[in-house]
């Protein structure tokens, strides 16, 4: 071919875009803190030199959307610290100093904390909890609890900070202090998972609350990104679907530490569960439940469906009916926790079946959206169950709406 015929393919430049995409002449994502295409061409991002506490061994393992955890009877203190140092117990009062301290305490230990990250476990202290994640009840008794944990578990201290700061993104009035505060919630919570896959963890009573709050903030943090991230449905629906494998990794958790975990300082999630659930069960048949619709048509759909997609779409209305009637029978300040329990009790099938775009599994997607819309005052949430249910009844239409009657009625409610 000569060279007058050989024709150019065009691309569209990326005026911010790294300096190893710019040699190659290709479009930069622009992502951080590394780019798709180096990603992509295991090339070194030149993003990577903007922020120097990163390393790009911590930045080329992500975990497996289903965590492989066995059980192991247990292990000490020392152990089970990543950097040799036993747990230590500190009071807090809340001020700037304590901060320090703690920050001191983890710095000597990891020696990868600036003071930055100061500014946000100072935020992680003394934002009301009721706006930072009390509502969901991870610190039913205070932070101290959980710092406690954090100090030998790194993956957790970074996941911390990085909730801190994603926190601090939504109070801010400035784009540029916005942007800011979600970069630095992405560099963080990228080194945690870094260094929860490093580390090859097994449950034990050691470790199983820093697991089990680890496990359910990366879930909070991988929703708020979905919905944050939203371009265009097919890209917000693969979103949403990575956020659903992420989140089941806390049933492993649950399931092989529930014993000890509901003796732990969780033990008032644990025990409002257990009353719920038994409320539900003696009153479910006398019960108004939000689901009770779609639990019987999506019993009488299997031929729409077949025999396994099906089972799998039950499975799923059924856990979404318990957790309607449940959250009727809890009252505040834990109840958003129990709209979380959705994604841990639904089968990897299911989660296939929306990967597939099937009707029927988007519609019962639909059904937990409302959830989120009822919790819109928790700002992990927000407009997500809103922002959820429009772009999927658009996605839809008309054909499904006597399926769709509740998140439409709950969308023209307000």
């Amino acid at each position: 071919m000569s060279t007058a015929s050989r024709v150019r393919q065009p691309h569209r430049k990326s005026r911010n875009g790294c300096r190893e995409c710019k040699k190659r002449h290709v479009k930069c994502d622009e992502r951080h803190p590394s780019c798709g295409g180096c990603d992509a061409t295991e090339r070194r991002c030149s993003f990577l030199d903007i922020y120097p506490t990163y390393q790009s061994s911590s930045l080329a393992v992500l975990p497996r959307p289903e965590i492989a955890i066995s059980p192991c009877s247990s292990i000490s203190a020392t152990d089970s610290s990543l950097y040799g140092g036993t747990p230590s117990t500190l009071e807090t009062h809340g001020d700037v100093g304590d901060s320090f301290a703690r920050f001191q305490s983890v710095q000597q230990q990891a020696c990868c904390y600036d003071i930055h990250h100061l500014v946000l476990l100072h935020h992680l202290e003394n934002a009301p909890m009721n706006r930072l994640s009390a509502k969901v009840g991870l610190f039913p008794d205070g932070f101290e609890p959980i710092f406690n944990s954090a100090v030998s578990a790194p993956y957790l201290m970074d996941e911390l900070l990085a909730f801190s700061a994603l926190h601090l993104s939504t109070t801010q009035a400035m784009e540029a202090d916005k942007v800011r505060y979600r970069r630095q919630a992405t560099e963080l919570q990228t080194r945690a998972l870094a260094l929860f896959n490093e580390a090859k963890l097994n449950v034990c009573d050691e470790n199983c609350m820093a697991l089990f709050v680890f496990s359910s903030m990366i879930g909070m943090h991988t929703l708020f990104d979905a919905v944050a991230s939203f371009t265009e449905f097919s890209t917000f629906l693969n979103n949403m679907v990575h956020y659903l494998k992420l989140h089941r990794g806390v049933s492993v958790i649950a399931q092989q530490s529930w014993h000890t975990l509901s003796r732990s300082e969780i033990r008032p999630i644990a025990d409002s569960i257990a009353a719920g659930d038994e409320i539900y069960r003696k009153e479910r048949g006398n019960m108004e439940n939000e689901c009770d619709k779609l639990v019987d048509l999506v019993s009488i759909s299997k031929d729409k469906l077949g025999s396994g997609p099906h089972k799998a779409c039950q499975d799923a209305v059924q856990a979404l009916h318990w957790v309607f009637g449940v959250r009727r029978t809890i009252s505040d300040p834990y109840p958003t926790h129990i709209t979380l329990s959705w994604p841990v009790r639904i089968s990897a099938d299911f989660i296939e079946l929306l990967e597939q775009r099937q009707p029927i599994p988007l519609i019962i997607f639909a059904h937990w959206a409302v959830l989120l819309h009822v919790d819109r005052d928790f700002w992990v949430f927000g407009n997500a169950g809103q922002h959820m249910i429009k772009v999927l009844l658009s996605y839809l239409g008309s054909y499904w709406d006597e399926w769709l009657a509740l998140p439409k009625g709950i969308l023209n409610e307000g």
